[in-house]
């Protein structure tokens, strides 16, 4: 017995009430280049790619907590975008293989489709759906409690001038992840890249956002030293809390 007869008896045996073509499955194997790959991820997502109901099926249902997670994420409906991501990831555009066809078997079938779900759900936020309050918009009043009243407008208008001067690559980041309320791992996958890495640029982002509007304070108010540190104390508290609220 082959490798490949190997591969395909274990994904059979995982699925055997779905059909894939053995023909589709072993081009796949090819492909992937040899390693380790999931047999069983692999055959399900061969037979989901020839637009097998009963395989899709399959697959929502082997994973519907994975798919609950990202749609609960956002304001607009479940079911709408349920369905969305049906359409995206299962049904091909014509003279094209439908996306699911991408998933090469390195890695878990269930990772796969959540950064693919993930992203046909931004994307229908970013398309599709008026775009969120601006970040420097969703500060409230009681959220300024932090800071001393006679500092607030200023600090407003410093926040303001601050979004406005973060470069696009940052201005993202906080977006996604103070905005949309994505996790660490969500943002990474948002972006195409680690965990780590997300959250080394989710954290140069909000000190950058820090910086920027502390700059700005010098700017327009006349303070000592003394009162500066209290002031800077207190924005800090503000900028990693107040941005994180879901818009209403």
């Amino acid at each position: 017995m082959s490798a490949t007869d190997a591969l395909w008896a274990i994904g059979r045996a995982a699925w055997p009430e779905l059909d894939a073509r053995r023909a589709a499955f072993d081009a796949w194997v090819e492909r992937a280049g040899g390693g380790e790959l999931g047999a069983d991820d692999l055959y399900l997502a061969c037979a989901c790619a020839t637009g097998d109901e009963a395989a899709i099926a399959a697959l929502e249902g082997a994973h519907e907590a994975s798919l609950q997670a990202v749609v609960a994420r956002f304001a607009r409906s479940g079911d709408e975008l349920r369905q969305l991501i049906r359409v995206r990831l299962f049904e091909a555009e014509p003279g094209a293989a439908p996306k699911i066809a991408g998933y090469g078997g390195r890695g878990r079938l269930e990772t796969w489709l959540r950064a693919g779900a993930l992203r046909v759900c931004l994307a229908a936020i970013r398309d599709e759906e008026p775009a969120p309050p601006a970040l420097a918009d969703r500060i409230d009043d009681a959220e300024l409690a932090v800071i001393e009243v006679r500092y607030r407008s200023a600090f407003r208008a410093a926040f303001a001038a601050a979004v406005a001067r973060l470069d696009p690559a940052r201005r993202l980041v906080l977006e996604l992840a103070l905005g949309h309320r994505l996790t660490i791992d969500q943002l990474g996958i948002a972006l195409g890249i680690d965990r780590a890495t997300a959250a080394q640029r989710l954290a140069t982002a909000r000190q950058g956002l820090r910086a920027a509007t502390m700059a700005e304070l010098r700017a327009s108010l006349a303070l000592d030293e003394t009162a500066f540190g209290t002031l800077e104390r207190q924005v800090d508290t503000l900028v990693d809390v107040a941005p994180a609220r879901r818009p209403r």
